[in-house]
Order: C-alpha cells, then structure tokens, then sequence
C-alpha cells in the first residue's frame, strides 16, 4: 500500500492553485479593441480602425499576407505561408487579441482606446 506523503499533497496543492489562476487571470478580454496595430520584424509599421474597411496586402520575400478590416473585426487571408495557420486563426477583434505569421514575421494586435492598452513586442 502506498503512502501518501507530504510532497505529493504539496504538488497538488501548487497545480491546482496554478490552475485557478490561468483561469482566472488567463482569461480572454471581453473588451472591443479600437484598432489594430501592425508589427513587421517586432517594429510598429501601421495603425488601422477597426470601424474604417481596409484591405492591405503584405509582401515578403517569402510571400505575401493580405489584411481585411470590416465589420469590426481583423483578419488574415491569400496567406501563402506552408501551414496557414495565421489564415486559420480567425478573426480577432477583442484588445488583446493577436494573429501571428511566423514564416512572414507579422503580427497583428488589437488595442484598446488608450495608450495604456497598447502592447510592445
């Protein structure tokens, strides 16, 4: 019979409160985004309303990314990267939200109304 011992209870106890605590402070933001703001290589290139339809193509030498801003919302599409997984990922239109290509070195990051809710790569 095996005996529990005071490092297991331990170990539970910090697994679960970590736990709790990516649900609690990992937790999505409910709050719509303003704008979104471009990073090519981790440097600010382009800010963009989300209220303003915008369509912009991004060309690399690698290929190109195509940004589509309407209806509030952001997204990547004619992504020509081998996984498109930046193309699966959606649309994003909550602050904090962020697409990412990494073959293209691109990023997309919804902001809030203040400087405050910007966020640096």
């Amino acid at each position: 019979m095996k005996v529990i011992k005071i490092a297991d209870v331990l170990l539970a106890v910090v697994v679960i409160t970590l736990s709790v605590m990516i649900f609690i402070f990992g937790k999505k933001s409910e709050i719509d985004g303003e704008r979104v703001q471009v990073f090519v290589d981790g440097q600010l290139t382009e800010t963009y309303e989300l209220d303003n339809p915008t369509r912009k193509t991004y060309s690399f030498e690698k290929g190109n990314n195509t940004l589509v801003i309407e209806e509030g919302k952001a997204y990547l599409t004619e992504c020509d990267c081998p996984d498109k997984l930046c193309e699966k990922m959606g649309s994003i239109e909550k602050q904090g939200e962020v697409i990412t290509c990494l073959p293209h070195r691109l990023q997309i990051v919804v902001q809030g109304e203040s400087e405050m809710d910007a966020v640096n790569f």
